[in-house]
């Protein structure tokens, strides 16, 4: 052996060692914030936090590791202190149901309509880990004063994250007004305390600043009702995609066929290893329903589903009960 080159591994076998300390460390301030958090009744998740982190170390940072490769690893330290903060003091006994064997958030409940007295009580379901608000359907049977009372529901302090979507026809959703007023809509979300706002792939790259400065972190979706397209195109559109700076990527299809998911399915780890950013990435339909389960243990960050006895928000939903009930079919496969 290469006693210059062994020297070499044994000091990076040293560096390991020291990480993991630091980084067990780490996890365990972050649960002393999760318990002081938890006693003031402050919500855990706080991106504005973590965007203060990423700014300070990306200007400390000397090289050689890239810009890149330092947010996609501060994202899954950010991850693991969300998790061990859920796992040690969430005031919610049902928390822990929640995020057993699913990486990250796992199961987003879509909702697409309710009542402003029962709207509480849907931002804090015990099957789902975080909610997607589909404004646009709100919208469609409210004035803008109603919906004003929604946004208002967003400063409960005890809830689950919130995605607040407003989607355009165009995309597959219903909200028939102007554009403005369409954004301006998921501005108020934003600043009324929605973590997450889902954008078009479309949107214009200054309104994803527009959105992070308002607090919020920016999804951009993609979506193919007809088709799946050919792996090529896929990957183009992944690629050009991430190139506008969002936080996380969603894309997806319809399946005609079981070939169509597996096309899709192979975009997760290629997000993560070729762009270092997190995608939810499954098929729509009948034959796609099997997707949106197998792309959170692919990595996505997590999957959609529709509320018992609501409304699906998209063809191939499954119900949150469903959804749970299959992971931990498969925890028990893999204990």
């Amino acid at each position: 052996m290469n006693e210059e080159l062994d020297n070499i591994r044994q000091e990076i076998d040293g560096i390991d060692s020291d990480l993991l300390r630091l980084l067990n460390r780490r996890m365990e301030l972050a649960v002393e914030v999760g318990r002081i958090k938890a006693s003031k009744g402050l919500p855990f998740f706080h991106p504005e936090r973590e965007q203060i982190i990423s700014r300070r170390l990306s200007n400390l940072n000397p090289g050689p590791l890239s810009e890149e490769s330092l947010r996609s690893i501060y994202r899954e330290v950010f991850t693991a202190s969300r998790l061990v903060q859920y796992g040690s003091h969430n005031t919610n006994a049902e928390l822990g149901k929640r995020s057993s064997g699913v990486r990250k958030a796992g199961i987003c409940g879509c909702l697409v309509e309710s009542s402003f007295e029962e709207f509480p009580k849907w931002l804090n379901h015990p099957e789902v880990d975080l909610v997607e608000w589909r404004m646009d359907k709100f919208a469609g049977r409210r004035s803008m004063e109603e919906m004003k009372t929604f946004l208002s529901a967003l400063s409960i302090k005890q809830r689950l994250p919130v995605i607040a979507t407003n989607r355009p026809v165009r995309e597959m959703g219903v909200f028939t007004g102007r554009e403005d007023l369409r954004l301006s809509m998921l501005d108020e979300a934003a600043k009324s305390g929605a973590e997450w706002i889902d954008l078009e792939h479309d949107t214009d790259v200054d309104n994803i600043a527009r959105f992070r400065q308002a607090g919020a972190k920016v999804l951009l979706s993609w979506h193919c009702p007809a088709e799946t397209p050919s792996r090529r195109v896929l990957r183009e559109k992944l690629a050009s995609m991430h190139k506008t700076g969002a936080d996380a990527l969603k894309i997806v299809t319809m399946a005609q066929s079981g070939e169509d998911n597996l096309r899709v399915l192979e975009l997760i780890p290629l997000a993560g290893k070729e762009f270092g950013i997190d995608l939810i990435a499954f098929c729509m339909g009948q034959a796609g329903k099997w997707s949106r389960l197998a792309s959170i243990f692919l990595g996505s960050p997590w999957t959609y589903t529709q509320f018992e006895g609501r409304s699906a928000g998209a063809p191939g939903q499954l119900a949150d009960s469903e959804m749970r009930a299959l992971i931990r079919c498969i925890d028990l496969l893999n204990p």
